[in-house]
């Protein structure tokens, strides 16, 4: 396809008047440096809308989920580094997670100092804080919420599979393998019977 066929699909029937007008006022030198500059800038829009065009053509194959992700990926030549650079940005961590602060305990460091660290969902807990967690115990640390509401008050009761028709405490089981505590035991020492 000429240049001119594409400049008249993708353009305005007035911009692709003054195409041909400024291209024939070009060809024959009598075109003043504003209408190169417009002769220019129309190309460059063309070109532009082209691409555009194109690029969804070329990518139409994709539709209807012939290939996989992985394929794709790999056909298209990403780094490792670039695809983990466009899914961090796509999906920051945490972004769909609500952080919520829900104990305060106190340690000390590897240098003897009184550290006190705010223990919440979505957020990494020291390792410090983690040890000194597993050395107070279940019990202990229970003491320590300041909301307990957050664990005693999500509860969901399915309706099949092998937790049909019992509570099932969401929070409970996600912060108990968080901090390493038996389920039942996490349970027990909030108060909650089975």
């Amino acid at each position: 396809m000429s240049f001119l066929d594409n400049a008249k699909e993708v353009l305005t029937e007035e911009e692709f008047t003054k195409l041909q007008e400024l291209q024939t006022k070009s060809s024959d030198f009598e075109a003043t440096p504003d209408e190169e500059k417009n002769l220019l800038e129309l190309k460059n829009s063309v070109r532009e809308k082209i691409a555009q065009r194109d690029k969804a053509k070329n990518l139409s194959f994709l539709n209807g989920k012939v290939y996989t992700i992985a394929e794709i990926i790999t056909a298209g030549g990403y780094s490792n580094e670039e695809i983990k650079k466009y899914y961090s940005e796509k999906f920051p961590r945490g972004a769909n997670t609500e952080v919520r602060q829900y104990a305060t305990i106190k340690f000390k460091d590897k240098d003897g100092k009184e550290v006190e660290e705010a223990i919440k969902t979505g957020e990494r807990i020291s390792k410090g804080a983690k040890e000194a967690i597993k050395k107070m115990g279940v019990a202990k640390f229970v003491e320590l919420i300041t909301d307990k509401a957050y664990f005693i008050d999500h509860v969901s009761t399915p309706t099949v599979g092998i937790m049909a028709n019992k509570k099932v405490y969401k929070h409970i089981n996600e912060q108990a393998k968080r901090l390493e505590f038996d389920v039942e035991k996490f349970k027990q020492a909030l108060g909650i019977k089975a």
